[in-house]
């Protein structure tokens, strides 16, 4: 029991080394830069299994052409529970995951940079292809709502904002593949440039596998029940980004 004090203690005193350490495992992987504001550990009692909540935390882009440091992804708000012991192995297990009020801002800008691309891209040497990050991150449950994905096309002058109102389903990384099924509800959509476009202001629910692979720079989603406003489709979709 004294053991188990002293480690409660230990850990309760070095939280903010453990929060920086956290986010320096991640940015040591990807050339884009994650902050946060503040991370908060849970009872230290359930050690190694901890209840950590994340503020504020935002991804840029890499300040370094051809990229500006643009934003990426931003939370105000993200909560999990994990095996402690597991993060520092870069294999993450998450059981349950609640992601509120993010934005994901997927942009390609004047130069058809894509600026996502950039910031998800594995460190490499200047010469050579970047080797995989080797990061092994497995959410068996993620909760996402009240959240927006913006797609902004430069070249195409062009903003879609997706307003997600519930997303619940699954997400894993492993070789720098993303891959994962969520079930969608989306806010009726409203885009002011695509007036005759056909779901503007329907109820729109979809249930989705989706796959990014990062090293390939290629994104597949397929909908095998998209509900545009009460006539169900499927839709496949393939996009090199």
């Amino acid at each position: 029991m004294t053991i188990v004090a002293g480690l409660v203690i230990y850990i309760n005193l070095k939280k903010n080394d453990i929060s920086k350490e956290l986010l320096q495992l991640v940015n040591d992987e990807i050339k884009g830069d994650f902050t946060v504001q503040n991370v908060t550990l849970g009872s230290l009692f359930s050690y190694p299994n901890l209840k950590i909540t994340i503020k504020d935390l935002k991804l840029h882009a890499p300040n370094v052409l051809p990229t500006h440091g643009e934003i990426v992804l931003s939370v105000p708000s993200i909560v999990f529970h994990t095996d402690l012991s597991d993060i520092f192995s870069k294999q993450i297990i998450i059981e349950k995951l609640n992601i509120d009020k993010a934005r994901l801002y997927i942009e390609r800008d004047s130069s058809a940079t894509s600026i996502i691309a950039e910031a998800f891209n594995p460190i490499g040497s200047v010469n050579s292809k970047p080797d995989s990050t080797g990061l092994f991150i497995n959410v068996k449950e993620l909760i996402i709502v009240n959240s927006e994905v913006i797609i902004k096309d430069d070249p195409a002058n062009l903003v879609l904002p997706f307003l997600i109102e519930q997303a619940q389903g699954n997400f894993m990384l492993q070789n720098d593949i993303i891959k994962g099924a969520l079930e969608i509800d989306l806010s009726p959509l409203n885009f002011e440039k695509l007036e005759g476009f056909m779901i503007n202001y329907i109820s729109i629910e979809m249930i989705t596998a989706y796959k990014v692979d990062l090293d390939k720079d290629k994104v597949v989603i397929d909908t095998k029940n998209l509900d545009l406003g009460g006539e169900v489709y499927a839709m496949n979709y393939n996009y090199n980004f």
